[in-house]
Formats: C-alpha cells, structure tokens, sequence
C-alpha cells in the first residue's frame, strides 16, 4: 500500500504537480500520522509550491514525534535526522528573528551530529557540524539561545529618523549624540539600489525522490532603528520605494502614532508587508514605566482600529501585523506573564 503511495506521489513529482501532492498526500496524513514518507512529501509540495508555512509546519510533525515502535529501525531514524538538518535549512530562508523551530532546535541538532558519527555516516555528521557553526549560543544575559546566523544578511535595516516621541528605559536613545534628522526618500533610493530584487537561493533535495529544486526568499527591508519611523512625515513614499525595489518591507513601531487614524490610513496605503508594534510589560502598570510617555488604553485602542481598517481595505493577506515584546528575564512564569498581559490584543495581531 506505501509503495503504491509513494509510486504515485513520485509520478506527481516528476510532473511538478505540487497542488495534485497536496490533495492526495493530505488526506492519507490525516489517517495515517505515524507515515512520515507521505507527510514528508506533503511538506515538500507545500514548499516547493511556494506555501513555506504549511511545510514547515509537517517538516516540525516529522521530527516532534516520537520515535516509539520504530526506535530501533536505523534507516527510519536515518531518515528523520536528515529530515531535522533539512528542516532546518528551510527555516533558515522562512522567517525572521531568529529560530522558528523552538528551543529544542539545537539539542537536536546536536543528537543529529552524534548519531551520524555512531553510524559513520559521515554526511550527517558534517551537515549538523556546519549548521551548529552558524549558532550564536549565549546572549548578553549569559543564557542559552537559539539564534541561526544565515549564509547572507537577509535584511537591510534602514534608519528613517532618530526623532522619538517616548524615553523608554532599555533605549539608549537620551544618551545618542547625533543631530536629530530625517532620510530623505533620495537618500533612500541610493541605499536600495544595491539590494533590488534581492533573491535568495536555496537548493532542496527532496530525500525521497531524489529531485532537486530552489526555494526562494525575497530581500526584506527593515525601517527602524533608534527612532520612531512614524514621525517621519515621508515614509509612505520609502514604503513604496521599497515595494518597487522588490523587497518585503516592514516597519517597526512604539505604537504611539497609530492613535491618528490619519497616520493608520496612510500606513496602509504605503502597503508594508509587516507592521511589528513593540509592547513590553506583564501589565498595564510595568509597561507604561517601561514604554514612559505611551498610554496603554489608547495602544489597546489604536491596534484594535488598525486591525478593523486593514480588513477592511481587504490587506489581511498582504499586511502582517506583528507584536514584539522584550521578556525581562527569560524564563517561563516571565513569558507567561507577558502573555496574559497581551492576551487582550491577540486577536487584532499575527
């Protein structure tokens, strides 16, 4: 039965019918979730289809699952290690921000590197060696993280102004010496000029069938750095530039300004690809002492009328809206707290 599976998916793979994988494979997955061969063929349609989202969400499948009855089957646990390095080389082109796969990354990671020198297989073990080269392991607070420093910057951050309208306490900006000032949008364009149509390139061997095939990731533009983007009066027009450059663009804000519905609406006139609102605090108290000059109720409000007026300017596929937020000690009643904090907004954000 798997092999008449695999025969026909393999058949559908040569074709380069991706969708025709999809609706066969899903179904059979859906049944049979311990089949990691059709769900690994699953999550490379998916990829090489464009959708990195859904197939790394059946690649994480794959390698969360327990090895249980198949523990002693060398050639299955060959085939999920390889999966896990794959995995990973995938994530590495599909979001921003450090690992996208969990904390647990880089122990397996590790395992992976052991079990290929155990079985002298010699590809594994150098494949896991260059990944764990690429991992920045302690922070600033001396604790373990996992961050993948990728083959190539993958964005350009870009500074529209250094004028801010908060003294929050972690920024250094009361202690900046440059002159208040504001990127010209010609300014900009020069510095977009090395980055347009920016593509990288990513080989993927599919492990099952052999065949070869590129996965893909636009350049991105950051807009933020030690100001409040949204003071800059032209920034609509540096979106713009950077949409017709070719780039995803994202702009990164306190939030502040959103409570103008005049700057949300040319916000999502300009079309970013990515609004990140920073939020930190565990309550409404601890994020206006952080955060000091911004009024929690009026953030809570601004985000919910961002929300409403992208949806109905039909940009929910096209505008992400993001909240990142500083954990003050990294462990986890500290990331539960700061999640109930912002459990009141999740659903006006991605």
């Amino acid at each position: 039965m798997e092999d008449d599976v695999l025969q026909a998916l393999a058949k559908l793979n040569n074709e380069k019918n991706y969708e025709g994988i999809i609706q066969s494979a899903l179904p059979i997955s859906d049944r049979r979730p311990d089949d990691v061969k059709v769900r690994y063929c699953l999550a490379m349609a998916y990829i090489a289809k464009g959708d990195k989202t859904n197939g790394l969400k059946h690649l994480k499948t794959i390698i969360n699952q327990p090895l249980s009855a198949d523990k002693d089957d060398g050639r299955h646990r060959l085939f999920v290690n390889r999966v896990i390095l794959q995995t990973v080389e995938i994530a590495e082109l599909s979001l921003h921000g450090g690992d996208s796969l969990g904390k647990n990354t880089l122990r397996m990671v590790k395992d992976v590197k052991n079990f290929g020198h155990k079985r002298k297989e010699k590809d594994l073990e150098q494949g896991a060696e260059d990944i764990l080269k690429k991992w920045v392991h302690i922070n600033s607070a001396k604790q373990p993280v996992v961050s993948l420093i990728p083959d190539s910057p993958l964005t350009l951050q870009v500074e529209p102004t250094n004028a801010c309208n908060l003294d929050c306490t972690m920024c250094p900006h009361s202690k900046m010496t440059r002159k208040i000032g504001f990127m010209e949008p010609a300014i900009f364009d020069e510095a977009l000029d090395g980055w347009k149509n920016k593509v990288f390139v990513k080989e993927l061997r599919h492990l099952i069938f052999a065949a070869a095939f590129p996965i893909l990731k636009r350049g991105s533009v950051k807009l933020f750095f030690m100001g409040e983007p949204l003071l800059h009066k032209q920034l609509g027009k540096l979106i713009e530039s950077g949409n017709r450059a070719g780039c995803i663009v994202g702009v990164q804000t306190n939030g502040t300004a959103l409570v103008s519905k005049e700057a949300r609406e040319g916000l999502l006139t300009a079309k970013p690809s990515v609004i990140g609102i920073s939020l930190d605090g565990i309550n409404e108290t601890s994020y206006q002492s952080v955060r000091r000059g911004a009024i929690w109720p009026d953030i809570c409000k601004a985000l919910e009328q961002l929300h409403k007026e992208r949806n109905e300017m039909n940009l929910e596929k096209k505008i992400l809206i993001l909240i990142s937020s500083i954990i003050p000690e990294w462990n986890q009643a500290s990331l539960n707290r700061a999640q109930k904090f912002l459990e009141p907004i999740r659903p006006f954000a991605d």
